[in-house]
């Protein structure tokens, strides 16, 4: 068991850790439209080859992105993003709002930690986290929210949980990262120097909201 004293700040995962994405990948497809497989099936190979690059910025990120997005796709780094962010990601909000909520207990979660002064983050491998976290009930959590896109790399690069940190004001060992992937937010955490807990079954998510509530936070 990792060692959870002096744990100052926590940052939590939002796929398959604030809700449970069992089945999402078949609905989300369904919904996108036949017309958008081929697209879709590029950007999940190329988000594969993607893990764990930094690129700086978000500016410098997507310019790389939609740049070999398009290559793969065969149009223009403008049509490919727009498809992106008009068809894309727009349809996985739509599709987490009609068929996903949060886990139980997500928001008395916030809320605990909003009142025993730990700073929160949620920190997605996608962008529009704020429509997502809305999407799944759970707007207005008073959380800062990070995509890992706009932070200029996908995890486990380290340095968008460093930016993380300097923006939480606290040093990555004193933060604690929740997340449902080893490869991803359990050894990005690592990488930076954080600690970390993984949400894989419903029983995990309980397991660590109980440890969370029986800590004894020093602020």
């Amino acid at each position: 068991m990792i060692d959870l004293k002096n744990i100052k700040a926590v940052i939590i995962d939002f796929d398959g850790t604030l809700y449970d994405s069992k089945g999402f990948t078949k609905k989300f497809l369904k919904t996108l439209g036949f017309s958008s497989l081929l697209k879709a099936r590029n950007e999940r190979k190329l988000r594969s080859l993607y893990k764990g690059k930094y690129f700086g910025t978000g500016e410098e990120f997507y310019f790389s992105y939609f740049q070999e997005l398009a290559r793969l796709c065969h149009v223009s780094p403008q049509k490919i993003s727009d498809w992106y962010f008009k068809k894309y990601m727009k349809t996985m909000t739509e599709t987490l709002r009609k068929y996903f909520t949060c886990r139980p207990g997500a928001k008395k979660l916030f809320a605990f930690l909003k009142e025993k002064n730990i700073k929160t983050a949620v920190f997605s491998d996608y962008a529009f986290v704020c429509e997502r976290m809305k999407a799944i009930g759970l707007e207005g959590t008073k959380s800062l929210l990070f995509s890992a896109e706009n932070l200029g790399g996908l995890k486990p690069a380290c340095e968008p949980f460093f930016k993380i940190a300097q923006t939480l004001g606290e040093n990555p060992k004193d933060i604690l990262v929740i997340g449902d992937r080893a490869d991803t937010d359990a050894r990005g955490a690592e990488n930076a120097g954080m600690k970390s807990l993984l949400v894989k079954t419903a029983e995990d998510w309980e397991r660590i909201i109980s440890i969370l509530f029986s800590l004894e936070w020093t602020r």
